[in-house]
């Protein structure tokens, strides 16, 4: 048990490690409502992938990494479900790159990645 991590890769998706009283608690997605078949799906392995917590609007934002290629698509999960999302502006593709949220701005903030970026997103 990795005490240390927030998230775990498995086949079919990542899962967020949720703290409970004295144990990690492997969060598990559950199937979505028929209606939301379309624009839900659970994510491929990938590595080099960023994470933040929106604590504005309840939800995890994962951007990026790597699976065959570098990525550059964003999707949140809202404890129950993935869902891809395309905002009008995004970073260019990217791995091993920081995300953090700004509460003050109450924004998700995006820094660099190992190909020698160093631009900031928001």
């Amino acid at each position: 048990m990795n005490r240390a991590g927030t998230c775990r890769g498995r086949a079919g998706g990542l899962f967020p490690l949720g703290f409970g009283f004295a144990a990690w608690l492997l969060l598990t997605p559950t199937l979505p409502a028929q209606e939301d078949w379309m624009s839900a799906r659970l994510l491929g392995s990938r590595e080099g992938a960023a994470m933040a917590y929106d604590a504005a609007r309840h939800r995890i934002v994962l951007f990026g990494g790597r699976e065959n290629q570098f990525l550059a698509d964003t999707w949140e999960w809202d404890g129950v479900i993935w869902v891809q999302r395309s905002p009008l502006a995004s970073p260019s593709p990217r791995r091993s790159h920081a995300m953090t949220y700004d509460a003050a701005r109450q924004r998700v903030v995006l820094f660099g990645g190992s190909q020698g970026l160093a631009d900031t997103w928001a």
